[in-house]
Protein backbone atom coordinates (compact mmCIF):
# COMPACT_ATOMS: atom_id res chain seq x y z
CA UNK A 1 0.00 0.00 0.00
CA UNK A 2 1.19 3.58 -0.55
CA UNK A 3 2.67 5.39 2.41
CA UNK A 4 0.32 7.66 4.35
CA UNK A 5 0.41 11.36 3.43
CA UNK A 6 2.56 13.60 5.59
CA UNK A 7 0.78 15.34 8.48
CA UNK A 8 -0.06 19.02 8.14
CA UNK A 9 2.55 21.49 9.42
CA UNK A 10 0.68 22.32 12.58
CA UNK A 11 0.32 18.62 13.54
CA UNK A 12 4.03 17.98 12.85
CA UNK A 13 4.94 20.84 15.13
CA UNK A 14 2.78 19.48 17.93
CA UNK A 15 4.25 15.96 17.55
CA UNK A 16 7.74 17.36 17.72
CA UNK A 17 7.12 18.42 21.31
CA UNK A 18 7.55 21.76 23.00
CA UNK A 19 9.79 24.14 21.17
CA UNK A 20 13.27 24.64 22.40
CA UNK A 21 14.33 28.08 23.49
CA UNK A 22 16.56 28.19 20.41
CA UNK A 23 13.76 27.34 17.96
CA UNK A 24 10.56 29.33 17.40
CA UNK A 25 7.35 27.73 16.37
CA UNK A 26 6.14 29.23 13.10
CA UNK A 27 2.52 28.64 12.19
CA UNK A 28 1.28 28.93 8.60
CA UNK A 29 -0.52 32.16 7.66
CA UNK A 30 -4.03 31.63 6.46
CA UNK A 31 -5.32 34.45 4.20
CA UNK A 32 -9.10 34.79 4.15
CA UNK A 33 -10.32 36.57 1.06
CA UNK A 34 -13.74 38.14 1.16
CA UNK A 35 -15.95 37.76 -1.83
CA UNK A 36 -16.70 41.07 -3.61
CA UNK A 37 -20.05 42.50 -2.58
CA UNK A 38 -22.73 41.73 -5.08
CA UNK A 39 -24.50 44.69 -6.63
CA UNK A 40 -28.16 44.89 -5.70
CA UNK A 41 -30.42 44.10 -8.58
CA UNK A 42 -32.13 47.17 -10.01
CA UNK A 43 -35.82 47.01 -9.38
CA UNK A 44 -37.76 47.94 -12.49
CA UNK A 45 -41.13 49.35 -11.54
CA UNK A 46 -44.19 49.57 -13.72
CA UNK A 47 -43.66 53.33 -14.04
CA UNK A 48 -40.11 52.78 -15.33
CA UNK A 49 -41.34 50.25 -17.84
CA UNK A 50 -43.99 52.66 -19.08
CA UNK A 51 -41.39 55.43 -19.44
CA UNK A 52 -39.11 53.16 -21.46
CA UNK A 53 -41.98 52.11 -23.71
CA UNK A 54 -43.04 55.72 -24.28
CA UNK A 55 -39.45 56.73 -25.01
CA UNK A 56 -39.13 54.01 -27.63
CA UNK A 57 -42.42 55.00 -29.19
CA UNK A 58 -41.34 58.66 -29.33
CA UNK A 59 -37.99 57.65 -30.85
CA UNK A 60 -39.77 55.65 -33.52
CA UNK A 61 -41.96 58.65 -34.35
CA UNK A 62 -38.93 60.94 -34.67
CA UNK A 63 -37.14 58.47 -36.93
CA UNK A 64 -40.25 57.94 -39.04
CA UNK A 65 -40.75 61.69 -39.43
CA UNK A 66 -37.09 62.48 -39.91
CA UNK A 67 -37.83 64.77 -42.86
CA UNK A 68 -40.21 66.85 -40.73
CA UNK A 69 -37.59 67.13 -38.00
CA UNK A 70 -34.97 68.34 -40.48
CA UNK A 71 -37.47 70.82 -41.95
CA UNK A 72 -38.17 72.12 -38.44
CA UNK A 73 -34.47 72.60 -37.72
CA UNK A 74 -33.91 74.41 -41.00
CA UNK A 75 -36.90 76.73 -40.66
CA UNK A 76 -36.15 77.51 -37.03
CA UNK A 77 -32.55 78.41 -37.69
CA UNK A 78 -32.77 80.10 -41.10
CA UNK A 79 -36.19 81.81 -41.35
CA UNK A 80 -35.70 85.61 -41.43
CA UNK A 81 -38.04 87.58 -39.16
CA UNK A 82 -38.48 91.22 -40.10
CA UNK A 83 -41.13 92.26 -37.55
CA UNK A 84 -42.67 91.36 -34.23
CA UNK A 85 -45.85 90.18 -35.97
CA UNK A 86 -43.80 87.85 -38.16
CA UNK A 87 -42.03 86.50 -35.06
CA UNK A 88 -45.37 85.78 -33.36
CA UNK A 89 -46.70 83.98 -36.44
CA UNK A 90 -43.41 82.06 -36.61
CA UNK A 91 -43.81 80.99 -32.97
CA UNK A 92 -47.43 79.88 -33.41
CA UNK A 93 -46.68 77.81 -36.50
CA UNK A 94 -43.54 76.08 -35.24
CA UNK A 95 -44.99 75.43 -31.78
CA UNK A 96 -47.65 73.26 -33.40
CA UNK A 97 -45.01 71.33 -35.35
CA UNK A 98 -42.89 70.85 -32.23
CA UNK A 99 -45.88 69.45 -30.33
CA UNK A 100 -46.78 67.07 -33.15
CA UNK A 101 -43.22 65.68 -33.13
CA UNK A 102 -43.26 65.17 -29.36
CA UNK A 103 -40.33 67.51 -28.71
CA UNK A 104 -40.09 69.94 -25.81
CA UNK A 105 -38.87 73.52 -25.95
CA UNK A 106 -37.90 73.74 -22.28
CA UNK A 107 -36.88 70.16 -21.56
CA UNK A 108 -34.07 67.96 -22.80
CA UNK A 109 -31.70 69.59 -25.32
CA UNK A 110 -32.56 68.53 -28.82
CA UNK A 111 -28.97 67.56 -29.56
CA UNK A 112 -29.34 64.85 -26.91
CA UNK A 113 -32.94 64.01 -27.69
CA UNK A 114 -32.28 63.38 -31.37
CA UNK A 115 -29.24 61.21 -30.73
CA UNK A 116 -31.09 57.98 -31.50
CA UNK A 117 -28.83 55.03 -32.22
CA UNK A 118 -29.53 52.76 -35.16
CA UNK A 119 -30.44 49.15 -34.45
CA UNK A 120 -27.42 46.89 -34.57
CA UNK A 121 -25.08 49.87 -35.01
CA UNK A 122 -24.67 51.63 -31.68
CA UNK A 123 -21.92 53.87 -33.03
CA UNK A 124 -24.15 55.69 -35.50
CA UNK A 125 -27.27 57.82 -35.04
CA UNK A 126 -30.25 58.41 -37.30
CA UNK A 127 -29.26 62.12 -37.28
CA UNK A 128 -25.83 63.25 -38.39
CA UNK A 129 -23.46 65.26 -36.14
CA UNK A 130 -24.11 68.35 -38.29
CA UNK A 131 -27.85 68.04 -37.80
CA UNK A 132 -27.43 67.52 -34.08
CA UNK A 133 -25.19 70.59 -33.85
CA UNK A 134 -27.98 72.78 -35.34
CA UNK A 135 -30.66 71.30 -33.11
CA UNK A 136 -29.87 73.32 -29.98
CA UNK A 137 -29.76 76.64 -31.86
CA UNK A 138 -33.11 75.87 -33.48
CA UNK A 139 -34.60 74.93 -30.12
CA UNK A 140 -33.36 78.14 -28.51
CA UNK A 141 -34.70 80.37 -31.29
CA UNK A 142 -38.16 78.80 -31.23
CA UNK A 143 -38.22 78.98 -27.42
CA UNK A 144 -37.36 82.69 -27.45
CA UNK A 145 -40.00 83.45 -30.09
CA UNK A 146 -42.55 81.49 -28.08
CA UNK A 147 -41.61 83.37 -24.90
CA UNK A 148 -41.96 86.74 -26.65
CA UNK A 149 -45.36 85.68 -28.03
CA UNK A 150 -46.59 84.58 -24.58
CA UNK A 151 -45.35 87.71 -22.80
CA UNK A 152 -46.81 90.01 -25.44
CA UNK A 153 -50.19 88.32 -25.10
CA UNK A 154 -50.24 88.73 -21.32
CA UNK A 155 -49.29 92.41 -21.50
CA UNK A 156 -51.96 93.06 -24.15
CA UNK A 157 -54.67 91.33 -22.12
CA UNK A 158 -53.94 93.42 -19.04
CA UNK A 159 -53.81 96.67 -21.05
CA UNK A 160 -57.17 95.90 -22.69
CA UNK A 161 -58.73 95.05 -19.33
CA UNK A 162 -57.54 98.36 -17.85
CA UNK A 163 -58.82 100.26 -20.89
CA UNK A 164 -62.22 98.56 -20.59
CA UNK A 165 -62.46 99.49 -16.90
CA UNK A 166 -61.52 103.06 -17.81
CA UNK A 167 -64.29 103.29 -20.41
CA UNK A 168 -66.85 101.73 -18.09
CA UNK A 169 -65.98 104.00 -15.19
CA UNK A 170 -65.88 107.12 -17.34
CA UNK A 171 -69.26 106.36 -18.89
CA UNK A 172 -70.87 105.97 -15.47
CA UNK A 173 -69.78 109.41 -14.25
CA UNK A 174 -71.75 112.21 -15.94
CA UNK A 175 -70.64 115.20 -13.89
CA UNK A 176 -73.07 118.05 -13.38
CA UNK A 177 -76.33 116.18 -13.95
CA UNK A 178 -79.54 117.10 -12.16
CA UNK A 179 -79.34 113.96 -10.04
CA UNK A 180 -76.47 115.37 -8.09
CA UNK A 181 -73.45 113.91 -9.81
CA UNK A 182 -75.00 111.12 -11.87
CA UNK A 183 -77.59 108.43 -11.28
CA UNK A 184 -75.16 106.10 -9.52
CA UNK A 185 -75.33 105.63 -5.80
CA UNK A 186 -72.36 105.36 -3.45
CA UNK A 187 -72.32 101.55 -3.63
CA UNK A 188 -72.21 101.51 -7.43
CA UNK A 189 -69.41 104.05 -7.41
CA UNK A 190 -67.54 102.05 -4.77
CA UNK A 191 -67.86 98.92 -6.91
CA UNK A 192 -66.50 100.77 -9.94
CA UNK A 193 -63.49 102.06 -8.00
CA UNK A 194 -62.93 98.55 -6.60
CA UNK A 195 -62.74 97.24 -10.17
CA UNK A 196 -60.17 99.93 -10.93
CA UNK A 197 -58.07 98.68 -8.02
CA UNK A 198 -58.42 95.08 -9.19
CA UNK A 199 -57.30 96.02 -12.70
CA UNK A 200 -54.37 97.94 -11.23
CA UNK A 201 -53.33 95.03 -9.01
CA UNK A 202 -53.58 92.49 -11.83
CA UNK A 203 -51.78 94.64 -14.39
CA UNK A 204 -49.04 95.64 -11.96
CA UNK A 205 -48.48 92.01 -10.99
CA UNK A 206 -48.10 90.93 -14.62
CA UNK A 207 -45.81 93.87 -15.44
CA UNK A 208 -43.50 93.07 -12.53
CA UNK A 209 -43.51 89.34 -13.32
CA UNK A 210 -42.45 89.99 -16.93
CA UNK A 211 -40.70 93.32 -17.42
CA UNK A 212 -39.24 93.83 -13.94
CA UNK A 213 -37.95 90.27 -13.69
CA UNK A 214 -34.18 89.75 -14.01
CA UNK A 215 -34.71 87.16 -16.77
CA UNK A 216 -36.39 89.78 -18.99
CA UNK A 217 -33.15 91.57 -19.88
CA UNK A 218 -31.33 88.30 -20.54
CA UNK A 219 -34.15 86.98 -22.72
CA UNK A 220 -34.53 90.18 -24.76
CA UNK A 221 -30.76 90.33 -25.24
CA UNK A 222 -30.79 86.78 -26.64
CA UNK A 223 -33.80 87.64 -28.81
CA UNK A 224 -31.83 90.48 -30.36
CA UNK A 225 -28.77 88.27 -30.88
CA UNK A 226 -30.83 85.52 -32.58
CA UNK A 227 -32.84 88.00 -34.72
CA UNK A 228 -36.18 87.53 -32.96
CA UNK A 229 -37.93 90.95 -33.10
CA UNK A 230 -40.41 91.90 -30.38
CA UNK A 231 -42.41 94.81 -28.92
CA UNK A 232 -42.18 93.86 -25.27
CA UNK A 233 -40.79 97.19 -24.07
CA UNK A 234 -43.47 99.09 -25.97
CA UNK A 235 -46.23 96.83 -24.65
CA UNK A 236 -44.96 97.21 -21.09
CA UNK A 237 -45.05 101.00 -21.38
CA UNK A 238 -48.54 100.83 -22.91
CA UNK A 239 -49.77 98.77 -19.95
CA UNK A 240 -48.37 101.28 -17.45
CA UNK A 241 -50.06 104.10 -19.36
CA UNK A 242 -53.45 102.37 -19.25
CA UNK A 243 -53.06 101.69 -15.53
CA UNK A 244 -52.23 105.33 -14.77
CA UNK A 245 -55.28 106.42 -16.75
CA UNK A 246 -57.49 104.78 -14.10
CA UNK A 247 -56.82 107.73 -11.80
CA UNK A 248 -59.09 110.09 -13.70
CA UNK A 249 -62.36 108.07 -13.59
CA UNK A 250 -61.71 107.12 -9.96
CA UNK A 251 -61.28 110.74 -8.92
CA UNK A 252 -64.30 111.77 -11.00
CA UNK A 253 -66.50 109.16 -9.35
CA UNK A 254 -65.33 110.30 -5.95
CA UNK A 255 -66.15 113.94 -6.68
CA UNK A 256 -69.54 112.82 -8.01
CA UNK A 257 -70.18 111.15 -4.69
CA UNK A 258 -69.20 114.33 -2.86
CA UNK A 259 -71.68 116.28 -5.02
CA UNK A 260 -74.37 113.72 -4.25
CA UNK A 261 -73.70 114.00 -0.53
CA UNK A 262 -73.90 117.77 -0.69
CA UNK A 263 -77.21 117.51 -2.55
CA UNK A 264 -78.82 115.53 0.26
CA UNK A 265 -81.44 117.83 1.85
CA UNK A 266 -82.18 115.95 5.05
CA UNK A 267 -79.74 115.53 7.88
CA UNK A 268 -80.77 111.89 8.24
CA UNK A 269 -79.93 111.24 4.59
CA UNK A 270 -76.53 112.88 5.05
CA UNK A 271 -75.87 110.82 8.20
CA UNK A 272 -76.76 107.61 6.43
CA UNK A 273 -74.73 108.41 3.33
CA UNK A 274 -71.63 109.98 4.89
CA UNK A 275 -69.96 106.71 6.08
CA UNK A 276 -70.24 105.16 2.61
CA UNK A 277 -68.95 108.34 1.02
CA UNK A 278 -65.99 108.47 3.41
CA UNK A 279 -65.14 104.82 2.69
CA UNK A 280 -65.26 105.55 -1.05
CA UNK A 281 -62.86 108.49 -0.68
CA UNK A 282 -60.46 106.38 1.39
CA UNK A 283 -60.50 103.67 -1.27
CA UNK A 284 -59.71 106.24 -3.95
CA UNK A 285 -56.87 107.64 -1.88
CA UNK A 286 -55.42 104.14 -1.58
CA UNK A 287 -55.76 103.69 -5.34
CA UNK A 288 -53.83 106.91 -5.93
CA UNK A 289 -51.06 105.83 -3.59
CA UNK A 290 -50.76 102.54 -5.46
CA UNK A 291 -50.64 104.39 -8.76
CA UNK A 292 -47.81 106.57 -7.43
CA UNK A 293 -45.76 103.42 -6.78
CA UNK A 294 -45.86 102.36 -10.45
CA UNK A 295 -42.52 102.64 -12.26
CA UNK A 296 -42.10 105.28 -14.92
CA UNK A 297 -41.39 102.77 -17.69
CA UNK A 298 -38.90 102.99 -20.53
CA UNK A 299 -38.94 106.48 -22.03
CA UNK A 300 -42.26 107.37 -20.41
CA UNK A 301 -42.70 110.65 -18.62
CA UNK A 302 -44.03 110.48 -15.08
CA UNK A 303 -47.13 112.53 -14.23
CA UNK A 304 -46.26 116.04 -13.06
CA UNK A 305 -45.64 116.24 -9.34
CA UNK A 306 -48.02 119.22 -9.05
CA UNK A 307 -50.86 117.22 -10.62
CA UNK A 308 -50.22 114.31 -8.26
CA UNK A 309 -50.21 116.62 -5.26
CA UNK A 310 -53.37 118.40 -6.43
CA UNK A 311 -55.29 115.14 -6.78
CA UNK A 312 -54.24 113.90 -3.36
CA UNK A 313 -54.98 117.25 -1.76
CA UNK A 314 -58.38 117.42 -3.43
CA UNK A 315 -59.37 114.00 -2.11
CA UNK A 316 -58.04 114.71 1.37
CA UNK A 317 -60.09 117.89 1.50
CA UNK A 318 -63.14 115.95 0.31
CA UNK A 319 -62.60 113.39 3.08
CA UNK A 320 -62.33 116.16 5.65
CA UNK A 321 -65.56 117.70 4.38
CA UNK A 322 -67.40 114.38 4.54
CA UNK A 323 -66.07 113.66 7.99
CA UNK A 324 -67.36 117.06 9.14
CA UNK A 325 -70.79 116.17 7.80
CA UNK A 326 -70.89 112.98 9.86
CA UNK A 327 -72.65 113.71 13.19
CA UNK A 328 -71.13 112.38 16.38
CA UNK A 329 -74.50 111.17 17.68
CA UNK A 330 -75.32 114.33 19.64
CA UNK A 331 -75.18 117.01 17.00
CA UNK A 332 -78.66 116.49 15.55
CA UNK A 333 -81.61 117.58 17.59
CA UNK A 334 -84.65 115.44 18.32
CA UNK A 335 -86.82 117.80 16.27
CA UNK A 336 -84.68 117.30 13.17
CA UNK A 337 -84.86 113.53 13.66
CA UNK A 338 -88.62 113.66 13.91
CA UNK A 339 -88.95 115.85 10.82
CA UNK A 340 -86.62 113.54 8.87
CA UNK A 341 -88.60 110.51 9.92
CA UNK A 342 -91.86 112.12 8.82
Amino acid sequence: PPPPPPPPPLLRALRAGPPSPHRSLSLPTVVVRKAPPSKPARVVTAADAIKVALRRKANARLVERRSDVLSLLTRAADTPLDSADAAEAFARELEALVDSLGLSLAGEPWSSRLEIAKKGDSGHSHFSPTELARADDAQRRIALASTAFSWAGQLRVQARAAAAIFEESSASSPRGSAAGGGALGPQRRADSIARCREALASGSRVWHAIVADAFFKTATREMNSLAVPHRLDELGDSLLKELRALERPACTLTLDELDGLRAERSSLGRRLRAPKSAALVRTTLQLLRELRSLPAGRGAASPPADAQTDALTLLKNALAEITALEPDGQAASCADDMNDAV
